[in-house]
């Protein structure tokens, strides 16, 4: 419903599980908010507020999918920003426990191989810079974020591979942060 993740609900989810290097079937449904979609929000992701008033609560969907996917790494752009804080603090409300799943964020795993890289790392960043072709994706749209980030994902796996890298320090790392659009902010 919006960018803070202290406040906001989730009102889309989409996974792709990755086995082995390739994509296996993804989970999505859309959720149920408590409150009406933002405008702004509908325009972003093309989601009305009509499009989830017979969807699940977020209640009857993440304790399942975490207890589903507990043996998995969760991953997402951005995602120690945003999505797995959101995803924590509501688990957390929802179960009276921390959240069980390691995740990692493209971000980093990026960063982590350039180093010197000074722009900040979009996902149309990394779209451009792995040519990654979005054309049959919906962009700010669960299903569609998740098969570009997954292959993000995937190509900065294939790079890891490439260079050998068998290990990821990311104490030291500096990765810099998004910034929230000032329309988006308000």
């Amino acid at each position: 419903t919006g960018i803070n993740y202290r406040k906001e609900d989730i009102i889309q989810m989409a996974g792709i599980p990755i086995l082995n290097q390739k994509k296996e079937a993804m989970f999505s449904t859309f959720i149920k908010p408590p409150q009406k979609i933002p405008q702004f929000i509908q325009q972003l992701t093309g989601i009305k507020t009509k499009d989830v008033k017979s969807a699940p609560h977020i209640a009857q969907v993440l304790p399942d999918l975490v207890e589903q996917y507990r043996d998995y790494i969760w991953v997402a752009q951005c995602g120690y920003e945003f999505d797995f804080p959101l995803l924590s603090r509501l688990y957390s409300q929802l179960t009276k426990k921390n959240w069980p799943i390691f995740c990692i964020d493209t971000k980093v795993l990026f960063a982590f191989l350039y180093p010197a890289e000074k722009k900040t790392l979009s996902t149309n960043f990394l779209i451009n810079h792995y040519q990654i072709d979005v054309s049959k994706y919906k962009r700010h749209d669960a299903r569609g974020d998740a098969h570009i980030i997954a292959d993000i994902f995937l190509k900065i796996l294939q790079n890891y591979q490439e260079r050998a890298v068998l290990e990821v320090n990311i104490d030291k790392l500096r990765v810099k942060k998004f910034v929230v659009p000032k329309k988006l902010a308000a």
